[in-house]
């Protein structure tokens, strides 16, 4: 399953495993959704579970609509390596 990075409409950023195989139609299901937010405390970009902060809950998947999603872009292997890390616990050898 390919990792992906989706900008949605209302500006968030979410990262997943794009699950095409199981995906309702017209939607675009991620696995493990993680959302992606600017951390000028760490000069860089954070990652927390896709909708954690109402839920209090890990989402396994997500569902999101094709008309919700401005951009599909490419993921850089930092961030890869980040969401595997976050997500599994394993470490990516360099």
């Amino acid at each position: 399953m390919e990792l992906v990075i989706l900008k949605l409409v209302s500006g968030d950023v979410v990262m997943g495993r794009y699950d095409e195989e199981n995906s309702p139609e017209g939607k675009r299901r991620l696995l493990k959704p993680m959302n992606l937010m600017l951390d000028p405390m760490q000069g860089g970009v954070g990652m927390m579970p896709y909708d954690a902060v109402f839920s209090q809950e890990e989402p396994e998947f997500m569902d999101f609509k094709e008309e919700h999603i401005m951009h599909n872009i490419k993921v850089h292997p930092t961030f890869e390596e980040a969401y595997v890390k976050q997500t599994s616990g394993i470490e990516l050898a360099a």
